[in-house]
């Protein structure tokens, strides 16, 4: 079973992804949670998820934050770092993490983002 994280202050945008995962990925027999900001992620993230899809910007902890607190806890968690805002934003130096998608995103993009890390 693959576990997933999907961290995301905009409801709309958090249940349409898991909705996409739960559609188009429904033979990977998937665990799905869901947080509305970074400081929720942090507390619902474990060892065991497989992948975690953030948004860059959310409040209390933001994306990146986020992704630095995951690679310390885990090298093997596959990271997608969902953002509407990229562009005219630096992201700093050494952020590790395994895709990145822009929003708004074609379901294209997403299913292929995932498909890679799963």
């Amino acid at each position: 079973m693959k576990k997933i994280l999907v961290a995301d202050d905009d409801q709309s945008i958090r249940k349409l992804m898991i909705s996409l995962l739960e559609t188009i990925f429904k033979k990977n027999n998937l665990l799905i949670t869901e947080a509305e900001d970074g400081a929720e992620a942090m507390l619902k993230f474990n060892n065991n998820i497989d992948l975690v899809i953030l948004d860059y910007l959310m409040p209390k902890v933001d994306g990146i934050k986020l992704a630095k607190f995951i690679r310390e806890e885990s090298e093997t968690t596959k990271i997608i770092m969902v953002t509407g805002s990229f562009f005219g934003h630096e992201f700093p130096p050494g952020l590790k993490v395994d895709d990145f998608i822009i929003k708004p995103f074609r379901i294209e993009d997403f299913t292929k983002a995932v498909s890679k890390l799963l």
